[in-house]
């Protein structure tokens, strides 16, 4: 039995320390796909794992490169994401067109994704034309609000586009107001909310900040 605890607490204390930080530099402007592991400063340059923090922010990219396109083939996977405009003034663009992009780790409280980060007047922008976002969280680690959510402006500007047969899924949706962040829906695309949420949404849409079709249609 002094065995077995042992080498608990040893499996333990070696996983506490796995967490990394992965980010975003476009290194092979050719190939901006996600899983193009050139594409990454991650020790290994290798794509993010479950257990990276993981950064998309314009002042690492490289000279005449973008942001990352998740498609059909990816399989992307954080444990928090955060696409940052910086102080370049230029915008920055996460391009979603199909695959799955699973921000998540087990056990874990501290699970977001976010747009607008960092400061600068640009423009953090995700066009989501197909595939699945999740944001998601143990039940015994969610807090409303700090956790486990979707925001669109984090101090500046944020941009959420979805299109298509888009699905985007998390505890939350938070919109910055006073930002000019928005949310907008075309087609088919779903955002799918497990928080009480039904009061800030309406808010959201009252305010402008949550359309669709570009605030030509009804959400």
């Amino acid at each position: 039995m002094k065995k077995i605890l042992y080498y608990s607490f040893v499996i333990f204390a070696f996983t506490s320390f796995c967490f990394a930080e992965s980010t975003w530099t476009d290194e092979d402007s050719a190939n901006s796909d996600w899983g193009n592991p050139l594409n990454w400063s991650t020790s290994g340059n290798r794509p993010p794992f479950s257990s990276d923090s993981t950064f998309i922010r314009y002042s690492n990219i490289v000279p005449g490169g973008q942001g990352p396109l998740i498609n059909s083939l990816t399989t992307a996977v954080c444990r928090r994401l955060s696409v940052e405009v910086n102080e370049s003034g230029q915008d920055v663009v996460l391009t979603m067109t199909g695959g799955t992009l699973d921000i998540y780790y087990a056990g874990v409280d501290n699970i977001y994704f976010r747009l607008g980060g960092g400061p600068g007047p640009g423009a953090a922008i995700m066009n989501m034309s197909g595939g699945t976002m999740t944001v998601d969280i143990d039940a015994n680690q969610y807090v409303p609000g700090f956790n486990g959510y979707i925001r669109v402006g984090f101090g500046y500007t944020g941009q959420l586009n979805m299109s298509g047969d888009a699905v985007a899924e998390a505890m939350d949706l938070i919109i910055a107001i006073d930002t000019g962040s928005v949310v907008d829906l075309r087609d088919q695309a779903t955002i799918i909310l497990a928080g009480d949420d039904t009061s800030s949404v309406q808010s959201y849409i009252d305010a402008g900040l949550l359309t669709a079709w570009g605030g030509d249609g009804m959400v």
